[in-house]
Parts: structure tokens; C-alpha cells; sequence
């Protein structure tokens, strides 16, 4: 059975309670005073750091980092494939860094002539553009940026992560945290050099809000902190929303079970959600497009939820007094729920369903349903299950670590746990409908998981070595992390099969062939040596175009683009004479195709007699005249001569 005890005036780790036949009971007690006066780490090197709460991480996190960016050197995509994301992320901070104004999110290469409003925030743009700006009179390029913006972010992450284990149970979370943290090489990988894509941002400000509402009490400055991370996290990505949303109500909740503790730091959150909200809702949208009620990035729709929601919680918990029941307060909460609800169903019942409910049915069909990160859980059990298991048994092992401390810890603590299984079960609830969420999800097993191992060193060090601790202590890292399916896969494979070892690993971290995606350096100059001109490139090859070259694109996947998006697909999928009208129409002047792509949503399999096929046959049409200026291994560029259709 569990019990708790006291030892020198705080709650002890851990202790082993024996039974019959000589069977011991893991008994876990609260450590979560993270402001001890004296540092009470598990090994000797953390006792003697001058800074504990944050120099371990910050050390781990650099060595680490600083590894990534040698094995990454001289540039991060000489031998790896960039991302789809990060290359037009790349296209749209040199555009700024090249004079585009602040507001100004319009990619005009993309869609030309129209172009495409970008749903991308200024405030990743930024120090992006800046470290372009600094690369180019250092001259080493864009490998600056690529570099150093998402290693510092990676940094930022060991560091939140592990003051989050100590706000959450106490000094010896932070050597555990930043021991688990490198097991999910599913999340890390989202740091890697050349990642500068806004998810890692958000995966950072996630973890800066859960450290934010378990510091709740801690002061007025964490519920600021709190309301203002979340309203930058709206402002960069709309897809964390939930999590937003989560932290609204937990901070709401926390003040109804109990006024006296939470009422400063709720009445702090809502002041300063409401006002940053405000703020980043002026610096990210032009005062042409203020009216616009759009529901994939921060807008009105936003804006006016924030703050209803924000003034609300402020004035709830400063007019209901901490006195007052919690009947009173739970009126004053559904008075605010019904306005804030009425509200958005009112002026918003749009942004309040399906995400994509605007797409064309035909769009979902050729481009949406296609996207890997965009499944379902149930779609990706049924067509990768190993992809499957190593997302969601870490989420599995992180529920029950979760009931195992809700059950253990003492109450004047358990608060800290739930706001951690609010956050955790909103981030695995959306991670079933769709698996992308998952890089974010992982972010709250760390917790989870270094509790479990520093209640299990606990006990090695109270009770001696056994072999059963010491293999606990080993296991728990595997099994709460993704490698409990890619480690079997690997022992299983065996050291006689590379092959298989190699493709088990790269459950973990992906193999990357420039050369069979197209983004090697005979590519990069065959694109650089094509006069200005539009091109018609599949899909995701869009990107790829944007970010390796100065020339447009038709499209790339991205949802705003959705006639461009329908227009590519035609062209490809169907035969070569009903191409030619939408190249003319469209202004089309190259066709450019990597034939060894691994990306390609049309292939010549899957449409016989179609143009995509005749190129891969290397039988283009008579109206499409090879380009060969420079010789390239998949790259096929064509010029489109209209005359001679």
C-alpha cells in the first residue's frame, strides 16, 4: 500500500515498502519543493554547479547541439533532404530579409501572379531573416540561419523542459529530464540543423506553458508569462489552439477548486492573455485585413475569443471574492462560458469545426488525404503500424505514469500532476485525428517519465543495487519513449541483416538522399542556370523550387492554394493534350519533374497515359523541349513550347 512520511521537514523521494513472500511496493512521496535552500541533486556534478537549475541542461543541451551541427557541417543539406516546410519557410525569411515588409506575407512566387497570403508568422521570420542578413556578411550563406536558429531553440528546450520537472517534482528532475529528453529523438528531430519550420518554436512554447501554469502560485509574473505564451502560440501556428485553449480552462478550473491559492495567478493569466493576444493580433495582421474572419491563423476570430475569454477570467476572479463558494464560482464560470460560446457560434460557427470543412471535396482527394502528417491514428495504424506504436505507447506509458502519481503524491501537490494530464490528454486526443500533434504530445511524457526514473533511483539509493531496480531504471527510458518499438526492431534484425538494422533505425532518424529527392548540387545549379520563368513542378516538389532557386511555382502544398494545388494535379495526372490548355492558361513556362522523388502524389503507376508518365518514360510530348544545360541524375526540366502543341 502507499503511504507518505516526512523526513527533515520535506516529503522523502521514495521508499520500498515490503510484503508477504517478500515482494516490495514502489511508494512514491512528493519532492516538489523546488525552492529548497539547498540543491539536492543526484550526482556530485550537479551539487557542484554554481547555477543548477539551469546550467545542466544548458550544457547537455549545447554538447548535444553542438554535435548535431558537426555531423551537419559545413551545411546542413549537403547530405540531408531539407523539409518540405523548411524550404519555403527559408523562401519567405529571405524575401523579408530582402525588404518585404513586416505585414506583408504575400509569397508571389507561388501562384504567380496572384501569389499566396502565407499563414506564417512575422515572429519566426524574423530572427530567421536576421541571421541571413548576418550569415551574408560573414559569408557563409543561409548555413548561419540554418544552423543556429533551430540548435538555439533546442537548447531553449532542454532548459524549459528540465525547470519544468524541477516546478513539477522537485531538484532531481533536472538531470532526469535532460537524460529522457534525448530518447525522443522524435521531438529532437524537429531541432536538427536546417529544421526552420515554426513547429519547433511551438513545441518550445508548449513546454514554456506548461512550466508557466505549474509556477502558478509561484507569483503573478508566471500567470503573464502564461497568458503571453499562449497568445504567441496562436500568433505563429493556429494547430496549437487546443493546447491554448486547455491552458484557459485549466487556469479557470484551478481557480474554482480553490480561490485563495490561484485567484492572483488566474487574474494575471486573463489580464495578460487578453492583452498580448491583442498585441500579437496588431504585429501579425494588417490593418487592410482586420475584418477578415479567418480561421488558419490569427485573426479576428481569435481576437475577439481571447479576449472575452481573457477580461473574463480577470474579472471573475477579482469581482467573486476567495471566500466565496464554489457554486458561486462555477455560476461566474458558465456566465462566461455561455458568453464566450454564444459568441464564437454566433459571429465564428466556421472556425468551430472541421479545420479544412473549406477545401474542395476533389482537394482533399488529391492533396490532403495524402499527406503523412495529416492522417488520422486510425489511418496510420492501418497503413504503417510500427509508425503507429511508437507514437502512441509512449502516449499509453505516459496515461498510467500519470494515474500512478495522481495516486501516490500528496494533495497539496496533485494539482501540478493534473494540470500535466490536461495538457497531455489534449495533446493525445488531437494526435488521433491527426498523428503530426504527436511531435508535440511526446513533450509531456518527459515529465512523466524522469519522475518514474528519479523515484527509481530513489530507491537504488535508499536501498541498495538490485538487479530489478537497476534494470527498472534502464527500462523506463525505452518503454516511455519511442524506442520501445524501434529498439526490438533493431535486436530483432540483428547485426547479419544491415540492411533491416538500418531500416529500423530509421524509425528514429530518417535517411536522407539529396540526390534521389533532387536538392544536390547539380540540381541546385541546373535550376540556377534557368532563366526567370514559372514552373509546374509536382506538388510537394513546389517547395523544393522555392527555396533551392529564384524561380516561381504554380504550387506547393499549402491549403490556400487550392486552384493552383487542383491545376498542378491535372496537369500531371491527365493526358499530355489536356495539359498543354491549363500550362498556356496558367502562364507555365518549365515542367519540372524528380523522377526518384519518394514524395510524389501522381506517378505514372497510378495514371497510364498520363503526362507524368510520359516523362518518366523520357517521352515528353513533342511541345516540351528538354532542358540539358546541366546534367542531372532525376532531375528532368522541360521548357514548354505552346506553338507546337
Amino acid at each position: 500500500m502507499f503511504s507518505h512520511s516526512r523526513t527533515r521537514g520535506r516529503f522523502d523521494d521514495v521508499a520500498w515498502m515490503g510484503s508477504a513472500g517478500d515482494h516490495r511496493t514502489l511508494v512514491a512521496f512528493d519532492n516538489s519543493e523546488p525552492h529548497a535552500p539547498s540543491y539536492q541533486g543526484v550526482l556530485t556534478l550537479e551539487r557542484k554547479l554554481p547555477f543548477p537549475q539551469i546550467t545542466l541542461p544548458l550544457l547537455f543541451g549545447l554538447i548535444y547541439s553542438l554535435s548535431k551541427i558537426l555531423a551537419a557541417w559545413p551545411h546542413p543539406w549537403t547530405h540531408s533532404v531539407a523539409g518540405i516546410d523548411d524550404l519555403a519557410r527559408l523562401a519567405q525569411a529571405r524575401d523579408f530579409a530582402s525588404g518585404q515588409g513586416w505585414f506583408d506575407l504575400l509569397q508571389t512566387r507561388l501562384n504567380p501572379p496572384e501569389g499566396i497570403w502565407m499563414h506564417w508568422s512575422r515572429f519566426v521570420d524574423a530572427p530567421i531573416a536576421a541571421l541571413l542578413w548576418l550569415g551574408e556578411l560573414l559569408g557563409v550563406g543561409d548555413a548561419l540561419a540554418l544552423m543556429v536558429w533551430p540548435v538555439f531553440l533546442l537548447v531553449l528546450f532542454f532548459v524549459v523542459v528540465a525547470l519544468a520537472c524541477r516546478a513539477l517534482f522537485g531538484d532531481t528532475g533536472i538531470f532526469f529530464s535532460v537524460f529522457v529528453t534525448l530518447f525522443f529523438e522524435s521531438t529532437l528531430r524537429t531541432f536538427a540543423p536546417g529544421r526552420i519550420d515554426h513547429h519547433n518554436v511551438q513545441i518550445v512554447l508548449s513546454a514554456l506553458l506548461l512550466l508557466s501554469l505549474l509556477r502558478l502560485t509561484d507569483g503573478r509574473r508566471w500567470g503573464i508569462a502564461a497568458g503571453l505564451v499562449a497568445a504567441m502560440m496562436m500568433a505563429i501556428g493556429i494547430e496549437t489552439l487546443p493546447l491554448v485553449g486547455a491552458g484557459a480552462i485549466i487556469v479557470t478550473g484551478l481557480w474554482w477548486w480553490d480561490a485563495r491559492q490561484f485567484a492572483s495567478g488566474a487574474r494575471a493569466f486573463g489580464w495578460s492573455f487578453a492583452a498580448s493576444t491583442a498585441a500579437v493580433f496588431a504585429l501579425s495582421v494588417p490593418v487592410s485585413r482586420y475584418a477578415l474572419t479567418q480561421c488558419d491563423s490569427i485573426s479576428l476570430t481569435h481576437l475577439v475569443s481571447a479576449v472575452l475569454g481573457g477580461i473574463g477570467i480577470a474579472l471573475a476572479s477579482g469581482i467573486v471574492g476567495p471566500n466565496s463558494s464554489r457554486m458561486s464560482r462555477a455560476g461566474a464560470i458558465g456566465m462566461l462560458a455561455l458568453i464566450c460560446g454564444g459568441v464564437a457560434m454566433t459571429f465564428f460557427p466556421h472556425c468551430l469545426g472541421d479545420p479544412y470543412a473549406f477545401l474542395d471535396p476533389k482537394l482533399r482527394e488529391v492533396w490532403l488525404d495524402n499527406v503523412s502528417e495529416a492522417r488520422s491514428a486510425l489511418i496510420v495504424l492501418n497503413t504503417d503500424p510500427s509508425v503507429f506504436f511508437a507514437a502512441f505507447i509512449p502516449l499509453i506509458v505516459l496515461v498510467l505514469t500519470l494515474g500512478l502519481a495522481l495516486a501516490t503524491v500528496p494533495a497539496h501537490s496533485r494539482w501540478k500532476w493534473l494540470v500535466l494530464a490536461a495538457l497531455a490528454l489534449t495533446g493525445i486526443c488531437v494526435s488521433f485525428i491527426q498523428v503530426r500533434f504527436v511531435q508535440i504530445a511526446h513533450l509531456f511524457c518527459i515529465p512523466a517519465a524522469a519522475w518514474l526514473m528519479s523515484i527509481t533511483f530513489s530507491a537504488l539509493r535508499t536501498r541498495g543495487l538490485h538487479a530489478a531496480r537497476i534494470a527498472l531504471l534502464v527500462a523506463i527510458p525505452v518503454v516511455a519513449s519511442p524506442w520501445v518499438v524501434v529498439l526490438p526492431k533493431i535486436v530483432m534484425a540483428g547485426t547479419a541483416d544491415p540492411v533491416t538494422v538500418s531500416e529500423a533505425t530509421n524509425q528514429a532518424a530518417p535517411v536522407s538522399n539529396i540526390v534521389a529527392e533532387c536538392q544536390g548540387p547539380t540540381d541546385r545549379a541546373a535550376m540556377a542556370a534557368l532563366p526567370p520563368g514559372v514552373v509546374a513542378a509536382p506538388i510537394f516538389f513546389g517547395s523544393t523550387v522555392l527555396g533551392l532557386s529564384d524561380l516561381s511555382v504554380l504550387s506547393a502544398p499549402y491549403h490556400r492554394a487550392q486552384q493552383a494545388i487542383l491545376d498542378t494535379h491535372a496537369i500531371f495526372s491527365g493526358p499530355p493534350d489536356r495539359a498543354l490548355p491549363i500550362l498556356v492558361r496558367q502562364n507555365i513556362d518549365y515542367v519540372m519533374v524528380c523522377v526518384s522523388s519518394t514524395v510524389r502524389l501522381v506517378t505514372g503507376a497510378q495514371y497510364p497515359g498520363s503526362l507524368i508518365k510520359a516523362i518518366e518514360d523520357d517521352a515528353p510530348p513533342i511541345w516540351l523541349e528538354p532542358i540539358t544545360a546541366v546534367p542531372t541524375p532525376n532531375l528532368r526540366i522541360y521548357r514548354v513550347r505552346p506553338e507546337h502543341g
